[in-house]
């Protein structure tokens, strides 16, 4: 067995400190014996098409580059969860995509390789490791969204990478209000600022500037209609909904997979 492949092996047991031990008996599966090679080895014949192509090449591209511990750790949890993620799917029933996305055209690299790489390449950088899971959600899910073209997986990863958890958080608890989960927030705005705390104001900025790049609206009371913001002190939390564009990227993101008592703890500042 190949070095680099005994140090893509290395990686992946590595996040374990961050997926934890009830990802145990899959990181075991993923680090087992490598029959037919390290695609083999993680995913078996029914990921063949998707190991082989995209995420043993990448793995073992990334186990060659010099990794600080905490880099590799995260890179570790990351392609972990995402080869978990696509496991379930297919365990589910579920096709991926029968498309050009693992298919190696005019000598270039496939598309799943180039979204697997950034997924990998960002989550390496981050600093906020509770988006390890974001960004695994977003390869295994565009390996199975047909409609999801390269240039719109690579801007979902552009965006995952500019958001804090926190509006992670806050874009899940929309998610999860547009599936009719119910939340108790505001009924109006922030334009009295007598007493509100510094924590809150950035919260509000940080909604506000989902407003700008166009993941969520402000609705008119009573209606499905938008009304413009102009700031963050005429947010009402209560009357703010997902854009098509949001509930998208979203459900790209995986969001329903946040944790519940991250968005709790964004809610109690929204009452």
């Amino acid at each position: 067995m190949s070095e680099d492949i005994n140090k893509a092996k290395s990686i992946i047991a590595a996040g374990s400190e961050i997926i934890g031990d009830s990802a145990g008996a899959a990181i075991g599966f993923l680090i087992g014996g490598a029959i037919g090679g390290f695609g083999g080895a993680i995913a078996g014949a029914s990921l063949g098409k998707i190991t082989s192509k995209s995420v043993e090449k990448v793995i073992t591209d990334f186990a060659t580059r010099s990794l600080s511990k905490r880099e590799e750790i995260r890179v570790g949890a990351t392609a972990a969860l995402a080869i978990i993620k696509i496991d379930e799917y297919l365990k589910s029933g579920y096709s991926p995509r029968n498309d050009d996305f693992f298919v190696n055209q005019n000598s270039e690299r496939t598309p799943a390789e180039e979204i697997f790489e950034g997924v990998l390449q960002k989550t390496k950088n981050e600093h906020e490791e509770k988006k390890t899971k974001v960004y695994a959600n977003i390869f295994a899910n565009v390996s199975f969204a047909q409609g999801i073209t390269l240039g719109e997986a690579n801007h979902i990863l552009q965006i995952t990478e500019q958001l804090t958890y926190r509006q992670i958080c806050f874009l899940a608890m929309l998610y999860l209000k547009s599936q009719n989960q119910e939340f108790i927030l505001r009924n109006h705005n922030y334009e009295n600022m007598d007493g509100i705390s510094y924590e809150r104001i950035s919260l509000l900025s940080e909604i506000f500037y989902l407003n700008t790049i166009s993941l969520i609206y402000q609705k008119i009371h009573g209606s499905e209609e938008g009304i413009a913001l102009l700031s963050w002190g005429y947010i009402i939390p209560n009357d703010l909904c997902l854009t098509y564009l949001g509930q998208r990227y979203s459900k790209a993101m995986g969001l329903q997979d946040i944790s519940a008592e991250d968005i709790k703890k964004i809610a109690t500042f929204l009452i």
